[in-house]
């Protein structure tokens, strides 16, 4: 039975969880951030629709390649090491982004992110699991994903507005702005 006292609320005042929803919420606006925006700028510099499409193959691909890894991978670094690893990737990423023109680097760029982002949901499921009160794995599941469903409606229309008005430069590093302080942030959570 439910306990009436519990609330979601509860969750959110954890400090621990706290701390994973704000590394999820991030991780997960850089993915929607990409693909977002890839299209756009690959447009702007005269990417053909062909290799905009490779640019984000590559990222996929990696992510993929970084799922076959990671157990390996995981067996050596915990959870919040790893995060750290993938919002400075992140960062990096989206700091060369609008720097560069040709698509196969921005495929090579697209790569590192799809590795760097492609192995943050396995860890942040896994400190899910790992850090959520008995019995509310379910409502800490369902708040990250509340929180993933809000990057993916505000998040387009933030960094749309703003690279409407300043251009996709601003916007790819203002993303990586807030992917390398999320980075510092994970990194004190080890």
């Amino acid at each position: 039975p439910l306990d009436p006292g519990r609330s979601v609320v509860d969750l959110l005042r954890h400090r621990v969880l706290r701390h994973v929803f704000v590394a999820s919420g991030l991780l997960a606006a850089a993915w929607d951030m990409f693909t977002f925006a890839i299209p756009i700028y690959g447009s702007r510099i005269g990417l053909s629709a062909s290799s905009i499409g490779l640019v984000l193959g590559s990222f996929s691909v990696a992510t993929f390649v970084i799922r076959g890894l990671l157990p390996a991978i995981s067996r050596r670094l915990t959870a919040w090491p790893l995060l750290t690893v993938s919002l400075a990737t992140a960062a990096a990423t989206f700091f060369l982004f609008p720097l560069l023109e040709r698509a196969s680097f921005l495929m090579a760029v697209a790569f590192l992110l799809g590795l760097g982002l492609g192995m943050s949901q396995p860890m942040v499921m896994s400190l899910l699991h790992n850090t959520t009160p008995a019995g509310r794995v379910g409502e800490a599941i369902g708040v990250r994903m509340s929180l993933v469903n809000m990057s993916q409606i505000a998040m387009p229309l933030l960094f749309g507005a703003l690279g409407t008005v300043l251009g996709m430069l601003p916007v790819f590093w203002a993303t990586a702005l807030l992917l390398s302080l999320g980075s510092l942030y994970a990194r004190r959570r080890k």
